[in-house]
């Protein structure tokens, strides 16, 4: 049955979003290929095309199969990882044949890749108060749901250390789920961890609980806070009230967020 691209990119693994880590990009990247070849969408070798943009053409060797070039525009734009490094980690073999084209194809651990579980890695911002049980929660069922959250419980924000690991955290994370309680945008960290998700185009979820509400943020933002002004226009999830029902509700409309059907 012929499918569609967009068809294509709704299914899983193809569905799932790109990684920002490079060696999780990569190894993405070729999973999807193995995937797709043992699929028939393409086949295991591929005629590579570039320029000195980062723009990567990939097509396939012999007859011509269309969904190759979708995928690689639709999902990539182009900025796939280089064959290079793909060859160095064994993904790939094969040899440039002029300077800007080349002929590769995948290799057996190219298609062990296609049972790796793929974590996606979440960034949970919060602060101590009123926000610890409920990034706690959300910890527990983002790993049962094969997600791969990231967390500070130890309190210790204020090494230099410690700090580098969270700005490095955020910045490598697909998502960064905000909690978003009374006092929250008080926390000189939370504000910190905001602004480099919005600097650094990592897609940012306030979800408001406690009694805590858009229009909250929206008062922020008339009082002069620049900072709720850029989270405000964002779409939010909402603990309606303080009960366990609701609360749970909203952890399926987070885990919904991230591409997880729990």
């Amino acid at each position: 049955m012929t499918i569609t691209i967009d068809e294509l990119l709704q299914q899983p693994p193809f569905s799932q979003s790109l990684p920002r880590h490079p060696l999780s990009r990569a190894k993405a990247f070729v999973r999807d290929l193995a995937f797709g070849a043992l699929e028939g969408h393409w086949g295991h070798g591929f005629g590579v095309y570039w320029d000195n943009t980062g723009r990567y053409e990939w097509d396939n060797w012999g007859p011509e199969l269309p969904l190759l070039p979708a995928y690689i525009e639709k999902k990539w734009n182009y900025l796939t990882p280089a064959p290079e490094p793909l060859m160095s980690l064994s993904l790939m073999s094969g040899e440039t044949i002029s300077p800007n084209q080349g002929r590769y194809e995948l290799t057996d651990k190219a298609y062990d890749l296609i049972d790796e579980t793929q974590a996606v890695p979440v960034f949970i911002s919060y602060a101590n108060n009123p926000s610890s049980a409920f990034a706690l929660l959300l910890v527990s069922r983002m790993k049962e749901a094969g997600l791969a959250p990231f967390i500070d419980i130890s309190g210790l924000r204020g090494g230099d250390d410690w700090d580098d690991v969270l700005q490095s955290n955020v910045r490598e994370s697909n998502y960064v789920v905000c909690l978003l309680g009374p006092g929250t945008l008080d926390s000189t960290y939370v504000r910190r961890e905001i602004q480099l998700a919005l600097d650094n185009n990592v897609r940012l979820i306030p979800v408001f609980h406690s009694g805590y509400s858009d229009a909250d943020l929206r008062s922020a933002r008339d009082g002069g806070d620049k900072l709720a002004g850029r989270l405000e226009g964002r779409q939010g999830i909402a603990v309606r009230e303080e009960r366990a029902r609701d609360y749970n509700a909203a952890v399926i409309d987070i885990l919904n967020a991230l591409g997880i059907s729990p």
